[in-house]
């Protein structure tokens, strides 16, 4: 068999690189499409977007740019993301962790002050917890979180205080080495959920219940996690108002929450508690405001029934910072009442009860946005009415004899007297009829006094006639 060896000049190489080169071409045109087929195929979708930044913190937009803050968790998270060809076209992420701040530490009782990137800050061996001042923590910006209540998500809406605690929890996984569970470095804030505090008539002061946890957001669903060592925290409040339990620890991150109870007796509103811990001991104000609520301010007494008495009820708000004035609703389930009155902050309110029949009266006061208030009233026999209008007439008898001793013996006047005085007392505060004398004076206005009753039973013994006189015009008038 023949063989022909070819000999390699310049010609023939640069015909072979001709080669060469036409079929890297050719390979380059059949496989372009595919890849950036592929290529495309790593574009994330806007709402794979919008859902890995569901949680990272909003700062502010402009017209091509989204501006973020990220916690260094949140930043280690999305960090295989941020390469991605849609995120540096319009959306530039920023890492606030970079900033200088100040820390507090505490290592073997020893408090001490350093000013750290906070970036490249870890927790040295033997502590396990510091903090960042308020005022460099106020640069930082801790998302939202979902925490898992009840089988349910549940968006959190509790207050953040303002210092941010960097604590060492332990993580799931075991050092081979040592056998003890391997510890990460986390940024942690105190969060609290509060409600009002609520007026307990039974024991005349406020109550309610303050719910308050260490935050951890650095999971899109945060779990629970325990702390390396536990943290102490101690509440300070004022000779008024108590707090149970004043000392606890927190133990773990997340669910479930460390549940306070707080009880006031003060007029202060709103109430301040403070939460001091070894790492913060000039503390954190928690202010829990009252509800605002009506109050009936006429105590609750005994009246002579069958519309004898009648007595002022006080109407006022508690706690109400508004300017517009309120209108309170009035029922009572025995007796005369208005409907209602108008009461503004500054400005209480006043109506008149009067009673009826005999037994207990419920007074309810109700408004929009409050709760119900009640105050129960006594009617009883108008037992010292009768006494006190017989004695008056009999007085008044008397005094009617000693001015005309010829015309009737003293017993017929006492008689008489009695009668005349009981029929007019009963004209004037049961009736009605304050027109049967010539001054007019509201018999509303004469609320439960012995007094007012003896005297009227004596005017109407002395000038029963005159009296008589009057009511026999008012009659033929009509």
């Amino acid at each position: 068999m023949k063989t022909t060896r070819y000999t390699s000049t310049a010609k023939n190489r640069l015909a072979y690189w001709k080669q060469i080169t036409l079929k890297v071409s050719l390979c380059v045109i059949f496989l372009a499409p595919a890849t950036l087929k592929l290529q495309a195929q790593e574009v994330i979708p806007p709402h794979q977007v919008s859902r890995l930044l569901w949680d990272v913190s909003y700062l502010e937009q402009t017209t091509d740019t989204v501006r973020y803050a990220l916690t260094p968790a949140q930043a280690t998270r999305l960090a295989p993301q941020l390469d991605r060809p849609n995120f540096r076209s319009n959306l530039h992420i920023i890492d606030d962790t970079t900033s200088v701040v100040n820390i507090r530490v505490s290592k073997e009782g020893q408090i001490r002050d350093e000013t750290v990137v906070l970036s490249d800050f870890r927790l040295e061996d033997g502590v396990n917890m510091a903090v960042i001042h308020r005022e460099a923590a106020a640069e930082l910006t801790v998302s939202e979180s979902i925490l898992s209540l009840e089988n349910r998500n549940v968006r959190l809406q509790g207050m953040v205080l303002p210092n941010v605690y960097i604590a060492r929890v332990k993580t799931p996984y075991i050092d081979p080495e040592s056998g003890e569970n391997i510890t990460e470095q986390l940024m942690l804030r105190v969060m609290y959920f509060i409600e009002p505090l609520i007026y307990k008539w039974q024991g005349n002061n406020y109550e309610t219940e303050l719910l308050i946890m260490l935050l951890d957001d650095s999971e899109t669903m945060p779990t629970r996690k325990e702390l390396v060592e536990p943290h102490p925290v101690e509440f300070f409040t004022s000779g008024h108002t108590q707090v149970e339990p004043v000392f606890f620890e927190f133990t773990h991150t997340n669910l479930p929450m460390q549940r306070v109870r707080v009880t006031d007796a003060s007029p202060q509103n709103p109430v301040l508690v403070r939460m001091i811990n070894r790492l913060n001991l000039e503390g954190d104000s928690i202010f829990i405001s009252k509800e605002s609520l009506i109050r009936i301010d006429t105590p609750p007494r005994s009246l002579q029934g069958w519309g004898v008495q009648s007595i002022p009820i006080g109407i006022s708000l508690m706690n109400y910072m508004e300017e517009d004035s309120v209108r309170v609703n009035l029922t009572a389930t025995m007796g005369t009442i208005p409907g209602h009155v108008y009461v503004s902050r500054d400005k209480p309110g006043r109506v008149l009860l009067r009673s009826e029949s005999t037994g207990e009266s419920t007074i309810t006061a109700r408004a929009d946005n409050f709760h119900d208030t009640t105050a129960d009233f006594q009617f009883v026999l108008p037992v010292m009415f009768v006494l006190l209008t017989l004695i008056g007439g009999i007085i008044g008898g008397v005094l009617k004899h000693l001015l005309n001793p010829a015309k009737k013996g003293i017993w017929i006047h006492m008689l008489q007297g009695s009668l005349a005085g009981f029929v007019v007392a009963i004209l004037y505060y049961i009736i009605g009829l304050t027109d049967i004398f010539a001054f007019n004076v509201d018999a509303g206005a004469i609320y439960f006094n012995e007094f007012s009753y003896l005297g009227i039973a004596v005017l109407g013994s002395l000038f029963w006639v005159q009296i008589y006189g009057v009511l026999e015009k008012m009659v033929v008038k009509k």
